[in-house]
């Protein structure tokens, strides 16, 4: 396959994840509009919550990445440019592998501690057992933490990265406008699961080998040269490893 071919098919790859972002912030705009104007699906219809996980129903952890808690204008225009940085820097199948860790691991993660808790000291979670979880932060967390470890890995902005991280840490842990009583934990967690990916998957890349030297333009072609009317010359019959065999003397005059 030629370095040509190699590079289309890797410009699709990225285009259909690229479109595919495009078409998931397209879904979570009309329902956000459909919302506002009292047509759309309610949060119990779509949100998550750690009862729900426990019943048995799964398809409430995706279909919770469709609705937004809080202002739709901000949050979509700022996952927009999140998505946009993502992928000029590290590809649209890192974004989907971010936003995966981010909304789904993040949630299980967190689900996962209310359970201990709640076999704990079941009293301090009652209140987010059946809490509807749903909203779009989660994943733009997990971007945020990618973009953070693709600019630490620059040293021109590595101490600035870290600054900035940390402060993101700190407004994600605080509560905010965005979610309920589980959207700090998730935030967090969410965060580190998207720079944990990028990490990996930056790490995983650079350990690929180099491809081999390109033989496209014929730079490390040999060929032997064609003979009369274009054939290829024949080998003599005498070897080049064989020593020339003396003829025989001249004649000499009596």
């Amino acid at each position: 396959m030629s370095v040509s071919r190699r590079a289309g098919d890797a410009r699709a790859r990225v285009s259909v994840g690229t479109a595919l972002g495009i078409g998931w912030l397209a879904a979570v705009a009309v329902i956000a509009v459909a919302r506002a104007l009292h047509r759309g699906p309610s949060d119990a219809d779509l949100a998550a919550s750690p009862a729900r996980l426990a019943a048995g129903e799964l398809w409430p952890l995706v279909t919770s990445a469709f609705v937004i808690a809080g202002s739709p204008v901000v949050q979509i225009a700022a996952t927009a440019v999140l998505l946009a940085a993502v992928v000029r820097l590290h590809g649209a199948g890192l974004f989907w592998l971010t936003a995966a860790a981010g909304h789904l691991g993040a949630t299980l993660v967190t689900y996962a501690g209310v359970g201990v808790l709640w076999l704990v000291s079941r009293a301090d979670v009652d209140s987010v057992v059946e809490a509807p979880d749903y909203g779009i932060s989660a994943i733009w967390s997990a971007a945020l933490g990618a973009l953070a470890v693709g600019a630490a890995a620059t040293p021109r902005w590595r101490w600035p990265t870290l600054v900035a991280s940390a402060v993101c840490l700190l407004v994600l842990l605080a509560p905010t406008p965005f979610g309920g009583d589980l959207a700090g934990v998730e935030h967090v967690v969410a965060f580190a699961l998207g720079a944990t990916v990028t990490r990996w998957r930056v790490r995983a890349v650079r350990k690929q080998p180099r491809p081999a030297p390109s033989n496209e333009h014929g730079l490390l072609r040999l060929t032997r040269r064609p003979g009369p009317a274009g054939r290829p010359r024949r080998p003599s019959a005498v070897s080049a490893s064989q020593p020339d065999r003396p003829g025989p003397p001249p004649a000499t005059k009596s």
